[in-house]
């Protein structure tokens, strides 16, 4: 992290500008001085850039020339402000390098991890530790060219006189330091691993058999990282029992896979017939709507009708009554006017029957139309009480009713 703002700055500030400044003081640094600043000649940058400004005009030049210098200013004051450079902790993480691990200062570096990182581990006893890894021979002579994993876990696994753990307190720390990513190489490096393992050729594998395949290459390179001689590794009896069992697995992994298939398919169909029947009955629930409504609407016209024709009856019986009224207070009574009051009478109460013979059938229709209705409608939407009913049961734990 420093170093890359070094980096940047040595490339138009002189040497001695950035030259012992570390951590905080490389953000306090002002870049925008002209007096720390390289001349236009020794200001780095590359052969193409330089041939191309060689060849503009002096004034081009200086202009060009001020707008690398406002660029650099700029990128170095954006890392400045975002850099974690005042972060004590990881100027403190330092002190697990291999190279630094006999500087005094390491001995603050580790108390301040501890008390970050391991806040339930005893400093002092984590500092006591740390003091005799320094003065410890076996430590010095321990590869400190290897990868720093490598070389803390070898640390970690010296025993004492008594054939026990030498530090006890000092793993937690270091593993707790150690785990901080600080750059994705890791990951790029298994992203790269498996685009090796999936080809072009080899483009149909699934998820299991490129978890194993990366296993089994983890299990080989981790075997013997240093040398990385993978033809040591020792073929055990029980190696050799899980490579026999491997093609057991692959097969009933097979079988597995085609039973699921199956089952998809299976369900698939059920699912398909399904909607189909919804389908199918959703339309036939439309056509049953329809049928009904031009019933309700026949029921609604001879309605009218009946009624109109009561209605006549009603009228006829009215005007047959007056005459019949008018005709027997007459001093001379007129027989041939009673008589036709009599028949018109018949006639009106003949229609009057009728018509409410008519009116009878048109509700009984109309109720047979309610009852049509009510099953379209409770078929389109099923009623909840019975669910609710066993729901409500079985929460109060009562016994169900036995019907008859």
């Amino acid at each position: 992290m420093c170093q890359t703002l070094m980096k940047l700055m040595c490339r138009f500030l002189k040497p001695d500008t950035v030259k012992g400044k570390f951590g905080g003081e490389l953000s306090i640094l002002s870049c925008d001085d002209v007096q720390i600043q390289l001349s236009d000649k020794d200001i780095v940058m590359g052969d193409d850039a330089r041939g191309v400004l060689v060849k503009l005009g002096s004034d081009k030049q200086i202009i060009v020339m001020l707008g690398i210098r406002a660029f650099f200013c700029a990128a170095i004051i954006h890392l400045q402000h975002k850099l974690p450079l005042h972060n004590r902790l990881l100027k403190d993480l330092g002190c697990l390098n291999p190279q630094k691990l006999e500087y005094k200062s390491t001995q603050s570096a580790i108390q301040n991890i501890a008390r970050k990182l391991q806040p339930n581990v005893d400093v002092s006893c984590a500092l006591d530790e740390w003091k005799i890894l320094q003065m410890d021979n076996n430590v010095a002579m321990i590869n400190k060219e290897q990868i720093i994993e490598h070389y803390w876990n070898a640390i970690f696994a010296l025993k004492s006189v008594a054939n026990t753990v030498k530090y006890v307190v000092l793993p937690c720390i270091v593993k707790s330091g150690l785990v901080l990513a600080q750059m994705n190489a890791e990951s790029e490096r298994s992203l790269s691993i498996n685009a090796r393992v999936v080809t072009k050729e080899r483009s149909a594998l699934g998820d299991t058999t490129i978890c194993g395949l990366r296993a089994v290459k983890d299990a080989v390179r981790f075997y013997d990282p240093v040398n990385n001689q993978p033809e040591k590794i020792v073929v055990t009896k029980e190696m050799k029992r899980y490579v026999r069992a491997s093609s057991v697995a692959y097969q009933a992994r097979l079988e597995d896979e085609k039973i699921a298939e199956k089952e998809r398919r299976e369900q698939a169909k059920q699912q398909s017939d399904e909607e189909d029947r919804l389908r199918r009955d959703k339309l036939q629930m439309v056509d049953k709507k329809k049928s009904l409504a031009n019933d309700e609407k026949d029921l609604i016209e001879e309605k009218k009708e009946a009624t109109s024709a009561l209605k006549e009856a009603d009228e006829l019986l009215s005007d047959a009554t007056q005459k019949l009224q008018g005709a027997i207070n007459e001093p001379s009574m007129n027989q041939q006017s009673v008589k036709v009051a009599s028949i018109m009478l018949d006639v009106s109460k003949t229609k009057r029957e009728e018509a409410m013979q008519w009116l009878q059938k048109i509700n009984e229709k109309q109720k047979m139309l309610d009852i049509k209705q009510r099953k379209l409608l409770d078929k389109a939407i099923p009623s909840n009480k019975n669910t609710k009913r066993k729901s409500a049961d079985s929460e109060s734990g009562l016994p169900k009713k036995k019907t008859k």
